[in-house]
């Protein structure tokens, strides 16, 4: 009898590190937020120190979170699952997909990068300007999502085959 539980392959994956310049100032902000936050635990002056502290420990997990964060777009056999690890994540079944289509992704629309919601657009996860695709649910609920490979991401969704 044999117990091979091997993992089985996703359907579609793409993983992407954020941009550069968004790793760079989350350095730069863990760096100021530890130099703050030890200069403040050798001084001998009571007065503040704790809400300066807790104020740049909070600044160094931006900083942290910025470093190792990553946009991950993954179809496995009942899911489109969306993340900006570590900031967020989204499970969509994939019987509530209704269509995905190859779009293009303009930060400029949306006022910047990352996970926005701007009036009149659908809720967009991108890291840059660039090739995205854009998911539409069963209920009219609809994601932009940045991906290498919209088309491949469309063929990896059953309702987009054929299959249902």
């Amino acid at each position: 009898m044999s117990t091979d539980r091997s993992p089985v392959e996703p359907l579609f994956h793409e993983r992407r590190g954020g941009p550069v310049w968004v790793r760079i100032v989350g350095a730069m902000i863990l760096a100021l937020s530890l130099v703050v936050v030890g200069l403040m635990l050798g001084t001998g002056n009571r007065d503040g120190r704790a809400v300066v502290i807790v104020a740049f420990t909070v600044a160094g997990l931006v900083g942290i979170a910025a470093l190792i964060q990553w946009l991950s777009v993954t179809v496995d056999q009942d899911r489109l699952q969306i993340a900006v690890v570590p900031l967020y994540r989204r499970s969509i079944p994939l019987q509530d997909v209704a269509e995905v289509s190859p779009t293009v992704i303009r930060a400029r629309e949306h006022s910047g990068t990352g996970i926005r919601k701007t009036p009149g657009r659908p809720l967009a996860v991108f890291q840059s300007s660039g090739p995205a695709a854009r998911v539409r649910l069963n209920d009219g609920r609809e994601y932009l999502v940045q991906v290498g490979a919209p088309e491949a991401l469309r063929a990896a969704i059953p309702a987009q085959r054929g299959d249902e």
